[in-house]
This record gives structure tokens, sequence and C-alpha cells, in this order.
């Protein structure tokens, strides 16, 4: 009986790897997914950051998702303390994060401590200010109330 369940536990953990490393990407979800895969299981933000620029690359993706990418890797460069390669793509996506609506994600705080970090404060209070009025469209965005202590001192 034991050795039945070892065998499906290693089917069903083959089955997994290979959906989480190795099917075909086709949507900007397949790929924000695969990234996140090489963050959180192999610790590998560089290889997360290449499969990303690679999606920015493909036509069929359109000015949002590819605005997405930028994001996810401005906040994987945030994390690696890579704080001007950081900016360089928060940069391409501040008129997005000006004036769409988007839904509250933990890590967007790294815009704001990015460019804060960098000394340029006042246009991290621009965009602290920009994120929070989105709360109409996601109260979540109150979460970065916390930011208020970095952004006035």
């Amino acid at each position: 009986m034991m050795t039945i369940i070892y065998i499906f536990s290693g089917i069903l953990l083959v089955r997994v790897i290979y959906r989480a490393f190795f099917t075909e990407l086709k949507t900007a979800t397949d790929y924000h997914q695969r990234a996140m895969n090489y963050e959180i299981y192999f610790q590998n933000r560089s290889k997360a950051i290449k499969l990303l620029e690679q999606a920015i690359e493909k036509p069929e993706f359109t000015r949002t998702e590819k605005g997405s990418f930028d994001l996810k890797i401005g906040i994987l460069y945030y994390k690696m303390k890579k704080l001007n390669k950081a900016k360089e793509h928060f940069d391409k996506i501040l008129d997005f994060v000006r004036k769409d609506n988007f839904k509250y994600m933990k890590d967007i705080s790294a815009i704001v401590l990015t460019y804060y970090e960098l000394g340029e404060k006042d246009t991290a209070r621009k965009i602290y200010h920009w994120l929070r009025a989105k709360e109409k469209f996601d109260p979540d965005f109150d979460k970065l109330d916390y930011l208020d202590l970095y952004i006035w001192k």
C-alpha cells in the first residue's frame, strides 16, 4: 500500500514540476506565473527577469501586459537592491500607475521606495499619492499607510 502512495506522490510531483517549468508559455499570466515560480522555488530572480524581458519583446502582448512585465521586473530589481535598474522599469510605467486602475499587489510599494531610496523624494511622494488615490477602486491600497513613515521624514 505504501509503495502505491509513493509512486502516486512521485507521479504527482513530476506533473507539478512539469506544469510549473516546462509547459509552453502563451499568455501574460503564464509568463508571470513562471517568473514567480523561478523566484519562489529557486530564489532565481535573474532568471525570472530574463523570462519577463523575453515576454516584453513578444509583439502579441498589449501595452498594458508589457507594462505589467515592466512592473514585475522593477519589483524584482528592487528586491535585489539594484535600484537604478528598478527605476528604469518603473519609469516606463509611471503614466499607467498615475492614470489606470489596477488591483493592489503586495510589492507595489517597491515603486515608491525605489524613488525614495534614490533620493527622488518628491517623485516618491507623488507616486504614493497616485497609489493611495486608487483606494476608491481597491480598498487594499490603504495598506500603503506604512509608507507615511518613509516619505514624510
